[in-house]
């Protein structure tokens, strides 16, 4: 078990980091939106930092608590990215200056539909852009 543990994470984080690796370079090169593909990016960074941070975790066991903090300062970071994200796409713009009031008007112009059941018991409502 002593020599499969790092082996299995070797070759588990290298498949990780090519794959994301991979779709970042996708993202730079047709970078259409790139207010949104930025964030995106740095989702998509999130997976070879755990990866690569498991990994030296498990090969110098001494040090896991310095990798984990600076994974887990990613992480925030990467929660940030997420929620500017989503304002994107529900501010509907391709601008790197989301401004609060886009928002609150883009939310403004949506409808508001009655939930299905079972969803009903819970939520009252939902806004559906039709």
């Amino acid at each position: 078990m002593g020599a499969t543990l790092p082996l299995a994470t070797s070759l588990s984080t290298l498949t990780a980091t090519v794959l994301s690796a991979y779709l970042i370079r996708c993202h730079l090169k047709y970078m259409t939106m790139p207010a949104q593909q930025r964030r995106i990016i740095a989702l998509l960074l999130l997976v070879p930092i755990y990866s690569i941070s498991s990994l030296a975790s498990i090969s110098y066991p001494t040090g896991a608590l310095y990798f984990d903090t600076l994974r887990d300062c990613y992480e925030s970071y990467v929660i940030y990215s997420f929620l500017a994200l989503l304002l994107c796409y529900i501010g509907e713009s391709s601008k790197d200056d989301m401004n609060e009031e886009i928002v609150l008007w883009s939310l403004r112009e949506k409808r508001i539909y009655p939930c299905m059941w079972p969803l009903n018991v819970c939520y009252s409502a939902e806004v559906i852009d039709r």
